[in-house]
């Protein structure tokens, strides 16, 4: 992966007129510009962050993609690293020498000019525009250069580590889609404790509204839960039929587990209302309620997770408390 990041930049950067070297061994210390960048990979998407840099570590411009893994990726890259030279204010320049180091994929002719003048050295982070009659800057793999191509080389097969503006670190997991997320399941629960002689167990729906902000770490997530239970009596115990519904405010930790699983922990409570129905009369009340919830989830597309719940239910259902464990199938969407 970091060899198609590095080489989709540098095809972008040689046919804006900039070379680009890997940063190994302080090559990028020659440079004028350094490029670095940092990516999160998960099961079927990527987020790259792109920094573009002076060579006295000045921040330029910066920017972020997250795209799916899927053929036109380069196409996406070189979009970004186009975004980047813009918004630090970089020329295009013609220059027939510039290169990815060791790749030996070459730029259009023609003389750098910037504002009528030749520039000395303007090099993209692991990437300089070579001077004219200038032997290639030796290095042991690329590097990228900011600016979009019109045509894109063939995505490489990965390999090698990426050099300028790839920095040398462990790649990192983060998951797809935006920080909404929706959750629906159904599950059955069993009454304990002093309700168990009324009740024996339920059935019941679930559905879940939250936001998780960005990160690859444990966050806390907030949203709205919601659930309705159709609790059923114990055989030898008459009286109407009873449901129970819930809804309030819920907060959870997530931790993530490599983009692929993630597992949460968390609480909700506010109003229940609690119904009985005998024939066509309905008697309801309302009262509290609290929730703990336990999740596992693992992720079936970038937007798509499917996974377990086990959670506890105290409703204080006047002088009793109907309480008891609850287990739950759920699926997830994240827009």
């Amino acid at each position: 992966m970091e060899r198609i990041l590095y080489l989709s930049a540098g095809v972008a950067l040689v046919e804006a007129g900039y070379s680009s070297v890997q940063d190994v061994g302080g090559a990028a210390g020659r440079s004028a510009y350094v490029l670095e960048t940092d990516y999160r990979l998960r099961a079927a998407s990527i987020r790259v962050s792109y920094a573009l840099r002076s060579a006295d570590g000045r921040a330029l411009a910066d920017t972020t993609l997250v795209a799916d893994l899927e053929v036109d990726l380069d196409r996406q890259i070189a979009d970004a690293v186009d975004d980047l030279l813009r918004d630090a204010a970089l020329p295009r320049l013609e220059s027939p020498d510039a290169e990815i180091a060791g790749f030996g994929i070459a730029g259009v002719q023609g003389t750098p000019e910037v504002d009528g003048n030749a520039p000395e050295d303007s090099g993209i982070g692991d990437v300089t525009p070579p001077p004219p009659d200038a032997s290639p800057m030796p290095s042991p793999t690329p590097t990228p250069d900011p600016a979009r191509p019109s045509e894109r080389a063939p995505t490489p097969d990965p390999g090698t580590r990426p050099g300028a503006g790839v920095p040398d670190r462990a790649p990192t997991t983060d998951r797809g889609g935006g920080p909404w997320r929706m959750t629906v399941g159904g599950g059955t629960g069993l009454v304990v404790g002093e309700a168990a002689d009324l009740f024996r167990n339920s059935v019941f729906a679930r559905a879940v509204v939250d936001y998780r902000p960005a990160a690859t770490g444990p966050v806390w997530d907030v949203g709205i839960a919601g659930s309705i239970h159709r609790v059923y009596r114990n055989g030898d115990v008459s009286g109407g039929r009873l449901y129970i519904s819930t809804i309030g405010p819920s907060v959870a930790l997530e931790f993530l587990s490599g983009g692929f699983a993630n597992a949460t922990v968390g609480v909700s409570a506010g109003p229940a209302v609690v119904s009985v129905y005998t024939g066509d009369t309905a008697r309801s009340k309302t009262v509290p309620f609290v929730e703990a919830l336990s999740r596992l989830f693992v992720a079936v597309s970038p937007r798509i997770a499917a996974g377990l719940s086990i959670g506890w239910v105290s409703v204080f259902e006047g002088g009793m408390v109907i309480q008891g464990f609850t287990s739950t199938v759920m699926v997830s969407f994240t827009p």
